[in-house]
């Protein structure tokens, strides 16, 4: 089966947000919060996409940000983009880019 989240939309104002959060802990590990697309022995898994939405003025950003770290003996968290391996064929790309300005350059 399948499980929707949406916000409300609205007309007049701002449409709803979603928040996932994993919980917080005090004696130990705060609570992961974990995105992953279902697999398929016979076929393609599923796909994640996280996007952001059009806009008139600007468009949505999204910002990949990891914790830091308060002691003096740890070290803060790490950014990883790996894509998966492949037996047969060709491994996956990643692809970094800018988009483009009608008036001014990319960043």
């Amino acid at each position: 089966g399948s499980a929707d989240i949406t916000a409300g939309s609205s007309s007049t104002g701002s449409g709803g947000d979603v928040s996932v959060s994993g919980g917080s802990g005090t004696e130990a590990f705060g609570g992961d919060v974990m995105l992953s697309s279902g697999s398929s022995d016979a076929c393609n898994s599923g796909q994640v996409a996280i996007r952001t939405g059009s806009g008139e003025e600007c468009g949505g950003g999204i910002s990949l940000s990891t914790g830091s770290a308060f002691g003096s003996q740890f070290s803060s968290g790490a950014i990883a983009i790996v894509t998966g391996a492949a037996s047969k064929g060709e491994a996956g790309e990643i692809c970094v880019s800018a988009g483009l300005s009608g008036e001014n350059s990319g960043a």
